[in-house]
């Protein structure tokens, strides 16, 4: 990876010891909302999509990197499949509880 990243002019950051707390102001203003807002199935699947075929288009990755997005990837769409089928259920049950 960090091979990757030189050949592709990629800065790689590197921070002290205990030094995390810099980073926290980014924490809250970019990541946080970017975690709350799940991006829906059709979104998950082009950027997986994508990424395949960015990582298999120019230079072939070692064999235990491929396998790693594979098995990211497989992850993040079980989880995304299971949420909607929970965000479902909540949303009958939600209506159910309205009738009554």
């Amino acid at each position: 990876l960090i091979a990757f990243c030189i050949d592709n002019t990629v800065d790689i950051p590197i921070l002290p010891p205990y030094s995390s707390y810099i980073l926290q102001p980014l924490d809250v203003s970019i990541v946080s909302p970017l975690k709350n807002s799940l991006p829906d199935s059709t979104e998950l699947y082009k950027a997986n999509a994508l990424l395949h075929s960015e990582l298999d288009k120019d230079q072939p990755l070692l064999s235990p990197t491929k396998r790693y997005t594979k098995r990211i990837t497989r992850a993040l769409e079980t989880a995304q499949s299971e949420n909607a089928l929970l965000r479902k259920r909540l949303v009958d049950a939600e209506s159910l509880l309205q009738a009554c």
